[in-house]
């Protein structure tokens, strides 16, 4: 006659402990060592369970096979084509180099070289940073309280405000031609490739810039009327343009040099048919912002409906930093 075991183990929600998964194993070695035969319902005599005694041998005496290998990244969960994770470790060190000679008189001023320990380095050096994590600028919620009242500063400096769009943070830096690299959150390296940057003046790209950007999924419309989506970047902020590091300026002066530096020769050269916009791998547009007067037309269906991706919030910039 069969007989059941109930072996309960309380590690719901929880990571399980060495000896919560001891007891319920020994209790059931002691239940099969209680009975080496198990009679099945024919009448037959089965075998001492041999599978099943290694398996419990490996989890009683081996070491635990120790944290799996981290998935591989892929850029925007790999929606976007011509993206690649750069993993060649010499690659990596060929761009430290060429971003070291390229910022070293920019930058010796205001850096600290650290340029032989990773690609979270180069990007430090050039945003002039002096902490660890995401190197860029981080988001201040607005707060009323007791304790906290950070909204009096809107009627104390200028501000300007856009939409929070529901993407991912990049931060992109334009080498040079063909040597495009996007650095995300966990600084993880992707090279772009079929993204083209001229520079505005001279007949050639576009070299060691530093730009921070959010990349998102539009949903346009084609020629025929229907829907598809549309790897976007959108520059919102430049901290390095070349020989100049326009980080330390104010933003409107910034937002000024993504129009004129970045988008405008991108949009020239895509009129003169110099840049194949359907072969690149995304659209490059300036992330609009407005003066704060103009933040209730972002609650407007006007505003709400012809934006092409989900609305996640406001962002309020101010100028003077």
């Amino acid at each position: 006659m069969a007989k059941w075991l109930r072996l309960p183990i309380s590690q719901h929600g929880s990571m399980g402990t060495q000896m919560g998964t001891m007891i319920p194993v020994k209790r059931l070695l002691v239940f099969l060592r209680e009975r080496p035969k198990m009679e099945s319902r024919t009448g037959k005599v089965s075998s001492y369970y041999p599978q099943f005694a290694v398996m419990l041998f490996t989890v009683i005496f081996c070491d635990s096979p120790g944290k799996p290998g981290k998935p591989v990244k892929q850029f925007m969960d790999g929606l976007v084509r011509d993206v690649v994770l750069v993993t060649d470790p010499l690659k990596k060190k060929m761009l430290q180099g060429k971003v070291a000679l390229a910022l070293f008189a920019a930058v010796a001023a205001t850096s600290f070289f650290l340029f032989y320990k990773n690609e979270k380095s180069q990007i430090k050096e050039l945003c002039g940073a002096k902490r660890d994590g995401f190197p860029g600028l981080q988001p201040v919620s607005l707060e009323r309280s007791r304790e906290a009242d950070n909204m009096k500063l809107l009627a104390q400096r200028p501000y300007m405000v856009s939409w929070k769009a529901d993407g991912m943070r990049y931060m992109v830096y334009i080498c040079d031609k063909n040597e495009i690299y996007a650095f995300d959150r966990d600084n993880e390296v992707f090279l772009i490739q079929g993204l083209t940057f001229p520079h505005r003046k001279l007949p050639r790209h576009i070299v060691n810039t530093l730009v921070d950007s959010e990349m998102i999924i539009d949903h346009v419309k084609d020629e025929h009327g229907n829907m598809r989506d549309l790897p976007r970047l959108l520059i919102y902020d430049i901290i390095h343009f070349e020989d100049i590091h326009v980080g330390k300026e104010n933003f409107d002066i910034r937002f000024k040099c993504i129009r004129r530096e970045l988008i405008e020769p991108r949009n020239a050269a895509i009129m003169a048919g110099r840049i194949r916009k359907e072969r690149e791998p995304m659209s490059v547009r300036v992330k609009d912002f407005w003066e704060l007067e103009a933040l209730p037309k972002l609650f407007e269906p006007k505003f709400t409906k012809n934006v092409g991706h989900e609305i996640d919030g406001l962002i309020l910039q101010p100028v003077d930093v």
